[in-house]
């Protein structure tokens, strides 16, 4: 877990896994994004379509908070499960191309609100988010997750080539 200091580090941090993980999809052919093993059954399309998600899921409880609603956040493991699953089923059969298409437009959407959120907040505990700060809600939800999902391709591409 990436130690969160300012918003310029965390920034930097968002910027430095992201393009970790876009070098590793870059070696990849569209074959090779379809191939399942990654994760379990999941492709690299699958991952990606998990990560967008993901991002939208930190955006959308950024957007209730700030109208003042306590978004539904998974609350234990069995829920993340249960959402990591529903996720998979609703986008693995969504094409390639759209998955990339929404992997890239959910992470400059999620960038451009995280660049818009005042230092202090980033480091508050708001009303809805607990025992945690916006900030660890932030990382979970990108360099740290870009970070898994760079690791498990990684290990997956290994694993094939060898």
């Amino acid at each position: 877990m990436i130690k969160q200091t300012s918003k310029q580090q965390i920034l930097k941090d968002i910027e430095v896994e992201r393009r970790r993980l876009e070098n590793n999809l870059a070696e990849l052919t569209a074959p090779e994004m379809t191939q399942p093993g990654v994760v379990g059954p999941w492709t690299v399309k699958d991952v990606l379509a998990h990560l967008a998600a993901w991002e939208q899921f930190f955006v959308g409880w950024y957007e209730e908070g700030l109208r003042g609603e306590m978004p539904a956040i998974p609350q234990n493991a069995n829920d993340i499960h249960a959402l990591n699953r529903d996720i998979y089923e609703r986008h693995k059969n969504t094409p390639l191309d759209d998955v990339l298409n929404d992997f890239h437009t959910s992470y400059q959407q999620t960038l451009a609100i995280i660049q818009s959120i005042p230092e202090e907040n980033i480091f508050a505990h708001l009303p809805w988010t607990g025992r945690w700060i916006l900030g660890d809600f932030i990382t979970a939800n990108t360099c740290n997750h870009y970070h898994w999902a760079k690791t498990q391709i990684r290990n997956w591409r290994k694993s094939t080539l060898a």
